[in-house]
């Protein structure tokens, strides 16, 4: 029982990895496709400001 299990984990985990596999595939053809059809700029962090409110969040 213990062979058959392992033996069905490698299966599922390849069949996950194959669809990782396409997936990535697809998603890149898409954005290509999205960067063709409406262009692409460089996002960059121009500056960062603190917020003050009178209510102010304390992290934990």
């Amino acid at each position: 029982m213990t062979q058959l299990d392992a033996g069905t984990y490698e299966v599922l985990r390849a069949r996950l990895a194959d669809q990782a596999t396409a997936l990535a595939r697809s998603t890149e053809a898409l954005n290509d496709r999205r960067v063709e059809t409406f262009g692409s700029t460089a996002l960059e962090l121009v500056a960062t400001e603190r917020i003050r409110t009178e209510n102010n969040c304390v992290p934990r």
